[in-house]
């Protein structure tokens, strides 16, 4: 019976919403390099895609990430004692979804908006942020697909 409440209706509601943050969240880590890559012979509309993806980074992409780990934090709670934020990969999951959230805060959008504004010294910054936050997903989805440790 201490399994009900982890795949109950309530539940399911929440880890899918948990998803579907994660998937907004993560999306332009995905999309973004292929479009700057098509945009690269100009520079004009290069700019102003990457203004708004600095400003859909802080209201879209950002959020989302906060979201989905706000979600995982509900999750836990609503699983009956079966996930304990004491698990060794529940805890992993926290010190890597902080360090995502970091990365997209302090190297990504501001990189981002830099650029936009025609500064691309901070286009580096943008990429390495993006496959260190992209290889720190990965970590991320192992964690919680294997849960080593439980």
């Amino acid at each position: 019976m201490i399994l009900a409440a982890v795949r109950d209706d309530a539940y399911n509601i929440v880890l899918l919403l948990h998803i579907l943050a994660v998937i907004v969240g993560f999306a332009p880590a995905a999309v973004h390099p292929f479009i700057d890559a098509q945009l690269q012979e100009t520079p004009d509309a290069r700019m102003a895609f990457l203004r708004r993806a600095a400003a859909n980074g802080h209201r879209i992409y950002l959020p989302a990430i906060t979201i989905a780990g706000l979600l995982g934090i509900v999750l836990i709670i609503m699983s009956d004692d079966v996930i304990e934020f004491s698990d060794a990969w529940v805890s992993g999951s926290f010190v890597v979804w902080i360090a995502i959230m970091g990365i997209v805060a302090g190297m990504i959008i501001p990189g981002e908006k830099a650029a936009g504004q025609g500064d691309f010294s901070k286009e580096r910054t943008v990429q390495i942020g993006g496959q260190i936050s992209t290889l720190l997903l990965i970590v991320m989805l192992y964690l919680m697909i294997f849960k080593p440790g439980a």
